[in-house]
């Protein structure tokens, strides 16, 4: 009963808050591994979804989002020696395609201006590590790379968003993962640790 009490007082305040924003927004990924990878080359990629900025004191606000998020990274480098003595070139992708589901804290400098920080959690709705070049494994070995990386992710978010007055804003934002993606222990070639970093550039628009 006492539950049941909460979440209607919950929905009251957001109902009847007639300050609360809620919007759409979508942008740009630029997404790297950071870790153990010898070379890390950065991924474009999309992201878009919804957003709800609730008021909650003077300049203070909190920005629950929901998105779906296109990241990865790229690798080419050298990989020991092949049977004839020369060095074995190879190439990955990390194709990592995620709901996300960040929770901003926003200050409000100036009109317009707002810095913002806060968790953000990753579900995995496609994920793909794909090697290419690599004597090492045969193709069907490689193809069981997918199965390494993790369905799960957490980080932190920090940027800021500018607003016009008509509601049109636009966001600059880094994410920094703390989970290993890659979580494979007894892979000897493949028992590194890799975190997601984004760099996320958009523009929304707030009802």
């Amino acid at each position: 009963m006492k539950k049941k009490l909460t979440l209607l007082l919950l929905l009251s305040f957001f109902i009847g808050n007639s300050q609360i924003k809620l919007g759409v927004k979508a942008g740009i990924n630029i997404s790297s591994l950071y870790g153990d990878m010898s070379t890390n080359n950065a991924k474009a990629g999309v992201y878009g979804g919804v957003y709800a900025r609730v008021p909650v004191a003077e300049r203070f606000s909190i920005q629950p989002e929901v998105l779906f998020s296109m990241q990865g990274a790229e690798s080419d480098d050298t990989w020991g020696w092949n049977y004839w003595h020369t060095d074995s070139y190879y190439d990955e992708k990390y194709v990592l395609n995620y709901i996300t589901i960040p929770l901003m804290f926003q200050y409000r400098i100036i009109k317009g201006l707002r810095a913002e920080v806060g968790p953000q959690v990753n579900f995995a709705l496609y994920k793909k590590h794909k090697i290419r070049n690599n004597y090492m494994y045969p193709e069907s070995v490689r193809n069981q790379r997918d199965k390494n990386l993790r369905n799960f992710d957490v980080g932190i978010n920090a940027g800021a968003n500018y607003e016009l007055k008509n509601g049109l804003n636009f966001t600059l934002r880094y994410n920094l993962g703390f989970i290993n993606v890659n979580k494979s222990k007894n892979d000897y070639y493949y028992n590194y640790e890799i975190r997601n970093q984004v760099l996320s550039m958009g523009v929304g628009y707030s009802f």
